[in-house]
């Protein structure tokens, strides 16, 4: 509008204020208010903050959103006509922006001055709301970085819990440490007992074990709290610690299983659950489809202390397979009358070798019948099964010494690999004199009936059995303990300290090497000379 105001001296506008000192002559503005400072006071002033927005239109409609703070963008978040210059709410969430006017979020402030947050989250307290701060958890990764609300290759795998390494066992796109399963196998980590270890069964073996614990068998190392780990266990889920401290797991037939879980823990063809041996082997005769009871007891031949059930133990029975409570011996030959073949009439007999079966009166001498087959030991190629003359029960011994093996031979039980050698050569076959053993040990001897067989480098070598003119027991139980094979007490143990035979023989134990080892080697060597060599019955009287 123009207007002519008059003198300098006059007051136009009647507002107290002379014309020639009022910012606005024209217009009544008695305040004199010029908010941008320049010539006209804001009451005549088409652009009061001077930011290039004239405050009104020609018809007075309102043209600048903050027409008294400077805003050439006119920016207006949340679009109430009321620019963000100067909207006290600029998100329109309840919550003023900048209650002191500092330009600072201070408590009390919308810690989200352009993003609407009413709840005013703050999870890393920061003081920058969860819903427009770039990092929730102040872990140091950004939670989105293109903004897409969803976690991609980059983001934060955890917005709202810090985890700066960003693990994710699973590879889910949710971080272990916000991940309710972090092993994806359906159990929640608070219920599950392997959280890192998928386990849908959950199986815990050694949970209402005595010193069990709330691992689940995927994550224990120990599953049957046994005191054995795993790895080592030969029955990893069935309790079988070792009897005495350093002492292996019980494991009967060397099979690799240990006897609480194997199924048949004396290897000898028959499942425990019905064989009448468990403990010690007794196979079942070829062309039978029972194992040996003669007394029909359902107890074995090997484990019965009492074969015949006369109530007259085996150690003392004159008649150790034919029932005679009465021990009558009329000829004193120490063959009991029932089972004499003195007597014409006499059907069977007991040979006194419990390695045959269905002994058999023929000419007047006790025959002995087919004899036990004991099956090898299917882990150890330098090991074969043998019948303990002494029980019937088979066990396990080493075979002999230069036997050949997988690339190399065996010795004191063990296969002992060519490779091994630094190039001395191995000794000829046992009919030329013994083997050779390592180049370091300088050859092991031959079979006994070549001499005896060689120990190690510092046993100078064992000689062969006695009847051979062999070395002495010592030396041989070195050569056998410095190999892979153990002594099995079960196996080996005996009936008695004597055993009388069916022909009136004897064997009095105080015989038996003082060593179990040298026993080892000594009845592998005799075992198996006797398998070479035709049976004869003894006529000994």
């Amino acid at each position: 509008m123009i207007c002519d105001p008059g003198a300098p001296g006059a007051d136009h506008d009647n507002d107290g204020v002379r014309n020639r000192d009022d910012n606005c002559p024209c217009l009544f503005n008695f305040d004199q208010n010029n908010h941008d400072t320049d010539l006209e006071g804001d009451v005549c002033d088409d652009d009061d903050d001077n930011d290039g927005v004239n405050d009104c239109g020609e018809d007075y409609t309102s043209l600048d959103n903050c027409p008294i703070l400077a805003n050439a963008d006119q920016a207006d978040f949340d679009d109430d006509l009321v620019g963000n210059a100067c909207d006290p709410d600029d998100d329109d969430d309840g919550v003023l922006d900048d209650v002191n006017g500092n330009g600072v979020i201070d408590e009390g402030d919308d810690n989200c001055w352009f993003l609407t947050n009413a709840d005013q989250d703050d999870f890393d307290g920061d003081g920058v709301g969860d819903a427009c701060d770039p990092d929730d958890d102040d872990d140091g990764v950004v939670d989105d970085i293109n903004g897409n609300s969803a976690v991609d290759p980059g983001d934060d795998n955890c917005w709202r819990l810090a985890n700066a390494d960003q693990d994710d066992f699973d590879g889910d796109g949710a971080g272990d440490a916000c991940d309710p399963d972090d092993d994806d196998d359906g159990v929640p980590d608070g219920d599950d007992n392997c959280p890192l270890t998928h386990n849908q069964n959950q199986r815990n073996t050694d949970r209402t074990l005595p010193g069990g614990d709330l691992l689940g068998d995927a994550c224990d190392d120990d599953d049957d709290a046994d005191g054995v780990l795993d790895i080592s266990d030969n029955c990893p889920l069935t309790a079988n610690a070792p009897t005495m401290p350093g002492a292996p797991q019980i494991d009967s037939d060397g099979d690799g299983d240990g006897d609480a879980c194997d199924e048949d823990s004396d290897n000898d063809g028959v499942p425990d659950i019905g064989d009448n041996c468990p403990g010690l082997s007794n196979p079942t005769p070829p062309g039978s489809p029972f194992q040996s009871d003669n007394d029909g007891d359902n107890r074995g031949d090997p484990c019965d202390t009492d074969d015949d059930n006369d109530d007259i133990i085996d150690l003392h029975d004159n008649c150790r397979l034919v029932p005679n409570t009465s021990q009558h011996d009329v000829d004193g030959n120490g063959i009991g009358d029932a089972c004499d073949c003195d007597d014409p009439a006499q059907i069977s007999c007991d040979d006194g070798d419990p390695c045959t079966q269905n002994d058999n009166c023929q000419a007047g001498v006790c025959t002995p019948g087919p004899e036990v087959i004991c099956p090898d030991p299917t882990s150890f190629v330098c090991q074969t099964g043998w019948c303990n003359r002494r029980n019937g029960a088979c066990g396990i011994v080493p075979k002999l010494e230069g036997t050949p093996c997988p690339g190399g031979f065996c010795l004191a039980g063990g296969c002992f690999e060519e490779s091994q050698m630094n190039g001395s050569g191995a000794g000829g076959a046992p009919s030329d004199g013994g083997v050779g053993g390592a180049p370091s040990d300088g050859g092991a001897g031959g079979a006994s009936s070549d001499g005896g067989a060689g120990g190690v480098p510092s046993d100078g070598g064992a000689g062969g059995a006695p009847s051979d003119g062999g070395g002495d027991a010592d030396n041989t139980a070195s050569a056998v303990t410095s190999g892979a094979v153990t002594d099995d007490s079960r196996t080996l143990a005996p009936r008695g300290a004597m055993r009388l035979h069916g022909n009136g023989c004897t064997v009095d134990d105080s015989a038996r090497p003082a060593s179990l080892g040298a026993a080892w080697l000594l009845l592998a060597l005799l075992g198996l000379r006797g398998l070479a060599s035709p049976r004869r019955a003894s006529t000994s009287r």
